[in-house]
């Protein structure tokens, strides 16, 4: 069970509600934001390193996954009611792409985690509130 942080409460927002924000122009142009468990949370920025790393990487799986998977290269992967994530790479079955919400674990379980973000003073770090999103 979660502990309730009764001094600095958070306020978790859904999926929709993080759409409806995006659709009013609430972030400013070039944000890059995720949804995790409810919070948004700020994504590292691109550079050349990371579009190599990607490319090579989407090189490395692509063949090996067709007409099995398809892969996904920085596509926006609704979990839940209140994560949607983006992943530098994922590996989706045809029926997750159709039906995301009907979406089953193992296809959760392909996604390739994104690389570690420094964690704030005193809090939880990013890795490991994935590691819960990513083991339900």
């Amino acid at each position: 069970m979660e502990a309730i942080d009764t001094i600095n409460p958070i306020h978790r927002i859904s999926v929709e509600q993080f759409h409806r924000m995006i659709e009013a122009g609430v972030f400013a142009e070039g944000d890059r934001l995720e949804l995790i468990n409810g919070e948004m949370r700020d994504m590292t920025p691109i550079g050349p390193p990371h579009n190599g790393c990607t490319g090579h990487l989407n090189m490395t799986f692509a063949p090996q996954l067709t007409g099995k998977a398809i892969v996904r290269v920085q596509g926006a992967l609704v979990l839940d009611e209140g994560t949607e994530l983006y992943p530098d790479l994922a590996a989706l079955t045809h029926m997750a792409i159709r039906h995301p919400r009907k979406m089953k674990m193992r296809h959760r379980r392909t996604t390739l985690r994104p690389s570690p973000r420094p964690s704030p003073p005193g809090g939880e770090g990013d890795q490991e509130r994935l590691r819960r999103v990513f083991s339900r």
